[in-house]
């Protein structure tokens, strides 16, 4: 149950959407005809919200002054909507436009035997919005609550289906079904991650600080912190180490709640040295190594990915960087939306060097190349993921035995 509700609370922000769609949509239809004039202006409205959620998701969030006619100009150039309905667009764009202007005209011409074109068009428009842009399959009822959850839900074992040859660790990363990683009780004011692949020993080396706040009534005595690996390993080859503030602090005592072991999971209970009160702040520096993790990546297709599905009051700054001893190719981010559709994100990639992390300083006379992060403010996916691929040419290969 408790995920469902959660699950419910997510789409809250789409379902709003979709229903906003849905009621002009309605209203439109509704003066047909009692007044067909504010008939068409309610179409063009309608065309305008499903043209600027589309700009707002594949363009660019910020939709700015664009008028319909640039919108449905701009989306059918980059490819995101057809011909066929850039077409039906246009109609209602050109009967909107005709409704709202005085053409000297006396209103009875405009009946609804006149507006049944653009009607029509709005209807194709609509329904292809919701059964083949977003693949609702809900024929334009989006009311249905329970339709919609089920749809995310089809969504998220469809998105985990689909990863889990390529990434197990990022399917299982997004289940949430032990509510002891579920994180209740704190912010996360800042989280900064950064991954160091070493392919000498084929370990993966995780570097995670944080800052928190207790925003619960009660004291607080600890966090959990749940992995996921592409092969199992024992807890002491975690290899889990955390401290208060940064590598200088003091040392906190960190807890194995995997009984069953060697894991593709494991989850760790990191205590504070202190009880946290409400509204008190924490900083956490902490490390983590999976070993044999690179053995298990493909050559042509490397990701990393981060889960924020347990961090239930959010997240209001997050850091992701990755260091390579190869050079990293073509690196992107794509997000995993509340309804569990995979979005590109904007780009906001920068090169950074290992020197430039002082609590780093021990690997700062390793060979690793200069490496790529992304940061993200009051990030909203509920998951993130970071592909890429490496220029590998010189690996030196070992001698065939027989």
């Amino acid at each position: 149950m408790d995920e469902l509700k959660r699950l419910e609370k997510r789409i809250e922000g789409m379902e709003g959407r979709l229903s906003k769609v849905q009621e002009l949509y309605e209203k439109t239809i509704s003066y047909a005809n009692s007044d067909p004039r504010v008939s068409l202006q309610q179409a063009r409205i309608a065309a305008e919200a499903i043209c600027k959620q589309i700009f707002s998701k594949e363009i660019n969030e910020n939709v700015g002054n664009l008028m319909l006619d640039k919108l449905i100009e701009k989306l059918y150039s980059d490819k995101h909507v057809t011909k066929q309905i850039s077409l039906h667009l246009k109609t209602i764009q050109q009967y909107g436009n005709y409704a709202s202007h005085d053409h000297n005209e006396n209103d009875q011409d405009v009946s609804c035997e006149f507006i049944q074109p653009c009607l029509d068009s709005l209807s194709l428009v609509v329904n292809w919005y919701f059964n083949d842009y977003l693949k609702l399959n809900v024929d334009g009822n989006v009311k249905d609550k329970s339709k919609l959850k089920k749809f995310a839900q089809n969504l998220k074992l469809k998105l985990i289906q689909e990863t889990q040859l390529e990434r197990l660790s990022f399917g299982l990363s997004l289940n949430t079904d032990d509510e002891n990683v579920i994180d209740t009780s704190h912010r996360y004011n800042k989280l900064k991650r950064i991954d160091i692949m070493d392919h000498k020993t084929n370990q993966a080396n995780s570097y995670r600080w944080l800052e928190i706040t207790n925003v619960s009534n009660q004291p607080t005595n600890c966090i959990y912190h749940k992995e996921c690996g592409e092969n199992k390993i024992s807890f002491e080859q975690f290899k889990a180490r955390a401290y208060s503030n940064s590598p200088n602090g003091t040392k906190l005592i960190i807890d194995n709640l995997v009984n069953l072991q060697p894991s593709f999971v494991q989850i760790i209970r990191i205590n504070f040295d202190k009880p946290l009160l409400p509204n008190e702040m924490y900083k956490i520096f902490y490390r983590i190594t999976w070993e044999g993790e690179l053995l298990s990546y493909s050559d042509q297709k490397l990701s990393q990915s981060i889960s924020l599905t347990r961090y239930k009051n959010g997240v209001s700054w997050l850091q992701y960087g990755l260091l390579e001893q190869f050079t990293i190719l073509g690196m992107i981010a794509e997000k995993t939306t509340v309804s569990y559709i995979q979005e590109n994100v904007p780009e906001t990639r920068q090169k950074f060097k290992i020197t430039e992390e002082p609590d780093l300083k021990p690997l700062h006379c390793k060979d690793y190349n200069e490496g790529y992060r992304f940061t993200f403010e009051n990030p909203d996916g509920i998951a993130y993921r970071f592909k890429y691929r490496l220029a590998k040419e010189n690996v030196e290969e070992g001698d065939e035995e027989f």
